[in-house]
């Protein structure tokens, strides 16, 4: 079985370099990937340590969801902020803290917008992830105060949904969040 999930993920790497060379031979304004496919190739790009081609990869993405959620519909910022966080990964992964918390700030005022407007579970998880991922950056660039601000706001979110809402998934993100604010 490991052998077997060894080779699965060996062919996924293989397919996403075969994704990325048609992605670079591809004019950009024929690029109409949606973030979620886009989120499966870079997260392979960043696991391998292929961060720059991640970040070239996501780019383009960044770009059309700006322009997409210029109509300000919840799902066009909601690609926008997935993009941002998925941007937010691959700058931090390749070292680049200051790009990283430009992309989860601006990520994490969309996310912060959109709960206001919402109030569904959906977007308060949304912006506890975002809040973590932040919570992550200031952490590594050693703002240890900011970090704790933002994981014990996550943390208050996510009590809060599970306190709703007692499912596993909901309690395992308040055990989660309980570990991060230990940190």
């Amino acid at each position: 079985k490991i052998e077997q999930k060894r080779y699965a993920y060996t062919a996924a790497v293989a397919v996403a370099d075969r994704f990325y060379k048609l992605f670079l031979s591809t004019p950009p304004e024929s690029r109409a990937l949606d973030i979620w496919a886009i989120s499966a190739v870079t997260d392979l790009f960043i696991a391998e340590g292929e961060n720059e081609k991640a970040l070239s990869v996501l780019e383009g993405s960044l770009d059309r969801a700006r322009s997409a959620a210029q109509d300000q519909t919840p799902e066009n910022l909601r690609y926008l902020a997935a993009a941002l966080k998925k941007t937010g990964r691959a700058a931090s992964a390749s070292g680049d803290l200051k790009g990283a918390m430009a992309a989860w700030r601006e990520g994490l005022s969309i996310a912060r917008n959109l709960e206001i407007r919402m109030k569904t579970s959906e977007s308060r998880n949304n912006l506890a992830i975002m809040l973590d991922d932040t919570a992550e950056a200031f952490f590594a660039s050693g703002d240890l105060a900011q970090a704790s601000k933002h994981w014990h706001e996550s943390l208050e979110i996510r009590r809060e949904t599970a306190a709703l809402s007692q499912t596993v998934e909901n309690l395992r993100a308040v055990s989660v969040s309980l570990i991060n604010n230990g940190d």
